[in-house]
């Protein structure tokens, strides 16, 4: 193992007391890079707040730099220890992901971060995981505890592919509404998850121009020949939002909060009827990152030898399965 800020990593293993058993190097430096990353954000507006007024803060400037640094690191480890992943054969071929991303790093580390200890006995450890009990230690109400139970891995945890859309926040309720937060309330989903599926992953894949490009396209001719049908007009997104207070006018996307009072600004409601462009394409994106995380899903469990049901709008809707090697760009070897 190498200790110095480079990119010459190697996977590695390292040694570990056996009272106590890591989720996975991924699930910790993905946790690490998204913490970190959290941290450098909060600085950098800090400090670009400090010089629009005229001050400037040596300090902040140096923990800024240090956590760009950690970050970068992070970055690295992720990338390094993704090629011994079970499904780095798969991801790899998709352009968008290539062959070092760190974005899908992530999102593989997110999901183990999943895994869990179970009591000895608990109904919820599926049939499949056939280890032995082990000593672990947990935190509880602030004081180290050690038990015992049995470890689940996190696409253990996640038996049907509608579980891992679950936990990913990739899902919509009764009345097609996806989950939103909601203040004060934990929530029932990974944020952070769905946030690097919708929002980076999907960007990537789509940039790239490749056999996923052309899945959001398809997905999207599709929906917008449902809405015909349905009378739905696609309508170009409002600038502006309006404070409920003053009736200020605030045409600025990055706030919620009335430059003039204070006040909470709007929310954009769609008159029935009508849905707005942005809206539509979040919903396209959502589709298709759900049938990734199936793809995801099929290949990891089949590389673990893990039991792969098929999925219940297949079995009893009549949907097409989906063939996740035929989902690849790169076709070289199969």
């Amino acid at each position: 193992m190498k200790t110095a800020i480079t990119d010459e990593f190697e996977p590695w293993e390292p040694e570990r007391p056996q009272i106590y058993v890591e989720k996975g190097d991924l699930a910790y430096w993905a946790g690490a890079a998204m913490s970190i990353e959290k941290a450098r954000v909060a600085a950098e507006v800090s400090l670009a707040h400090m010089l629009k007024y005229g001050g400037d803060l040596p300090d902040r400037r140096e923990y800024l730099k240090l956590l760009r640094e950690a970050e970068a690191y992070a970055d690295r480890r992720l990338k390094a220890l993704i090629v011994a992943h079970p499904t780095y054969e798969w991801a790899r071929r998709i352009k968008g992901i290539g062959k070092q991303s760190e974005v899908f790093a992530k999102v593989v580390g997110e999901i183990e971060r999943f895994g869990k200890f179970y009591d000895v006995g608990d109904p919820d450890i599926p049939y499949y995981v056939k280890r032995k009990p082990q000593e672990y230690r947990i935190v509880i109400g602030g004081e180290v505890q050690e038990k015992v139970g049995i470890f689940v891995k996190g696409i253990e945890r996640v038996t049907m592919a509608s579980k891992l859309r679950k936990y990913a926040g990739l899902y919509v309720d009764e009345e097609g509404h996806a989950p939103k937060r909601q203040k004060g309330e934990k929530l029932p989903y990974n944020g952070d998850l769905r946030m690097l599926l919708e929002g980076r992953l999907a960007t990537n894949l789509n940039r790239a121009g490749g056999v996923w490009s052309q899945e959001y396209h398809d997905i999207r001719q599709r929906m917008e020949g449902e809405c015909a049908d349905k009378g739905i007009k696609l309508v170009p997104t409002p600038k502006e939002r309006q404070c409920l207070d003053c009736g200020e006018v605030v045409v600025k996307k990055a706030t919620h909060v009335c430059p003039r009072c204070g006040g909470t600004l709007s929310a954009k409601e769609e008159p029935e009827g009508y849905i707005y462009r942005g809206h539509f394409h979040i919903m396209v994106v959502r589709k298709m990152m759900q049938r990734f995380l199936v793809c995801l899903w099929y290949v990891w469990r089949q590389a673990e030898n893990l039991p792969t049901p098929v999925p219940y709008a297949v079995k009893y809707y009549g949907h097409k399965p989906i063939d996740p090697w035929s989902m690849v760009d790169d076709t070289e070897g199969l």
